[in-house]
């Protein structure tokens, strides 16, 4: 049975073989965590010329192995270039942390920026000191809390030593301290390597987002009605979503029924009509 870890499919054809050797046949280079691979189909291992490499001493096995097969020109130009995709794709990996390690406060306001009017996900920052033994005992879980709840809040590190405005525009006096931002906002903060506190807040203000961040549109409504209430018109509709649009004060310039109002709305909704 075969159980690949990497695989790489290598088509090393020569547009026109010389005449004094069979036409190349596609090359399979396998990485394999086994020192032995069994193929189900006979004429798979007969039709291809394969290389199979087990994952002890690679190095040495990839060395040796490419001395004997790679003879051409083509092939180490496709070897190289194969190499080089892995190595963009690691990159493009690596650039996306579950926790992102802020550089410059232009870096940390356009962040702050982006998910207060994009994404409208929480932004959940740890500043921090390498020299702070607390902060290096909270780091790790820091960062498994922010696999956790990954897609739903954004979770960055500050160190004060080198962002020192950040920390002072902040107020920060004692480390570790974690702040919780929503929609640009500061709603919550806490100083010590709590992880129970840690926890708490975060579940807290990724439920705040989440409520705030409903979404009630004028379509929705009147098909609601319709479904509920026959006896409304889309006037009617029309005032119960502007009286929702009223209620939110702050960066609706749609007149949107969204964020709590919403909830409330479609709460009383619920309440009324089952």
């Amino acid at each position: 049975r075969f159980q690949p870890f990497v695989l790489l499919l290598l088509l090393a054809c020569s547009p026109q073989p010389p005449t004094d050797r069979p036409t190349a046949r596609p090359t399979i280079l396998f990485f394999t965590t086994t020192t032995s691979a069994t193929f189900a189909s006979p004429s798979f291992a007969s039709n291809h010329s394969y290389l199979i490499l087990s994952r002890p001493s690679l190095l040495n096995q990839i060395k040796t192995s490419f001395h004997s097969i790679i003879s051409s020109k083509e092939m180490l130009s496709i070897f190289r270039f194969t190499l080089l995709l892995l190595a963009t794709s690691a990159a493009l990996v690596s650039a996306r942390p579950v926790v992102r390690h802020i550089r410059s406060t232009h870096e940390f306001d356009r962040l702050m920026k982006k998910h207060a009017t994009v994404t409208g996900l929480p932004v959940i920052v740890d500043f921090y000191s390498d020299g702070c033994g607390p902060c290096r005992m909270i780091a790790p879980i820091f960062k498994k809390l922010a696999k956790e709840v990954e897609g739903k809040a954004v979770f960055v590190k500050v160190d004060t030593n080198a962002m020192y405005e950040l920390s002072s525009r902040y107020g920060v006096r004692s480390l570790p301290t974690f702040k919780f931002f929503l929609g640009g906002k500061k709603v919550q903060e806490f100083s010590g390597a709590g992880e129970q506190q840690l926890r708490h807040y975060t579940q807290e203000v990724i439920n705040r987002a989440e409520r705030e961040n409903v979404l009630l549109s004028m379509e929705t409504l009147v098909e609601y009605y319709k479904e509920k209430d026959a006896s409304k018109t889309e006037e009617d509709v029309q005032k119960v979503y502007s009286k929702c649009s009223d209620m939110v004060k702050d960066n609706n310039p749609d007149k949107l029924c969204v964020g709590g109002a919403a909830t409330n709305l479609v709460r009383s909704l619920k309440k009324k009509y089952g």
